[in-house]
């Protein structure tokens, strides 16, 4: 299976209602674009209020309809306000149509907590998901054939010690922390669409990564004037703009031949840059076992334990 830009700018998502957290800058923010270009009515979903609100102009634009585009603050880094935020989507709309999970923290030197104690990057990049899509579920399964997409990473390949760094690391190490809650993203999303499936529902899972993408978390990895002058010459050479990162979240979340589980990603370059398409996890990402694991120890963790009430099949 593969797709083109070309294929995305055909795609017709009148009526449809889309999330997207993290949706100021970068990945985020092209993918909002791209869907709100498309017909969708776009809820971006921040941390920073005053960057959303410059973000949700340049939607409108996109859009040619600002009754299309809602905004809403959420930090993944403090479960209360995950909970207010979903109620608050709740109060306002009878379901949800597409919900991306894009949102995330990539690699700080020092070690950083969220409000609830978690360390961030698996905090914010997955745990913080995984408590958002429990709470949004309800809206998620109200409609027809749902899209729950979940932003991974190439990184999550180089987890070594997956028992040691999921979801607790033992202790912290920058890349290991990140590459280990890109990990658990895709676990999640790959054991969401089983769920989904087991229960009956039309809603569907669907996993993707941007490739190399220049974004502000790229840009944030240097430290050094040499670091980032390092930086900006791979950037130009290797990188992609974020209007091509996003194709792979927004064929997750719209592309007609989706249909539940798989991992898109660009496919030029070892996957890196170019045009959307299925790209391959590694093997452990199927592991069901650890998933199940990972799971059950993500409810423990946030409270949010999920409810997927068995949809009636009708007869014949």
């Amino acid at each position: 299976m593969r797709f083109t830009a070309v294929n995305t700018s055909e795609l017709d998502l009148t009526g449809r209602t889309a999330m997207i957290t993290g949706a100021n800058s970068g990945i985020g923010l092209a993918t909002a674009k791209l869907l709100a270009r498309q017909g969708a009515t776009v809820i971006l979903a921040c941390r920073d209020p005053h960057a959303m609100r410059d973000a949700a102009d340049q939607v409108m634009v996109a859009a040619g309809d600002a009754s299309r585009v809602d905004q809403v603050v959420l930090d993944l880094a403090e479960l209360s306000s995950v909970d207010a935020t979903a109620a608050t989507i709740g109060g306002r709309y009878p379901r949800l149509d597409i919900l991306v999970n894009n949102a995330g923290v990539m690699a700080p030197k020092r070690q950083r907590l969220t409000r609830d104690g978690f360390e961030e990057q698996m905090g914010v990049n997955h745990l913080g998901h995984f408590a958002l899509t429990g709470r949004l579920l309800p809206l998620l399964v109200a409609g027809e054939g749902a899209r729950i997409v979940t932003l991974s990473s190439k990184t999550h390949a180089a987890v070594m010690d997956v028992e040691a760094d999921i979801p607790v690391p033992r202790r912290y190490r920058p890349w290991a922390a990140y590459g280990a809650s890109k990990l658990a993203n895709l676990l999640f999303a790959f054991e969401l669409h089983r769920r989904l499936v087991a229960a009956g529902h039309a809603a569907v899972s669907v996993a993707c990564h941007p490739g190399f993408t220049s974004t502000r978390l790229t840009r944030e990895m240097a430290s050094s004037r040499v670091g980032v002058a390092l930086l900006a010459l791979v950037q130009r050479l290797l990188t992609q703009p974020a209007a091509d990162g996003a194709l792979p979240a927004v064929c997750a979340a719209a592309h007609p031949a989706i249909t539940g589980g798989e991992y898109l990603g660009p496919v030029r370059l070892a996957h890196t840059r170019g045009p959307a398409g299925l790209d391959r996890p590694r093997q452990v990402a199927a592991d069901r076992e650890l998933a199940a694991r990972l799971w059950e120890r993500s409810e423990a963790l946030t409270g949010v334990v999920y409810r997927f009430v068995q949809r009636l099949q009708p007869s014949d």
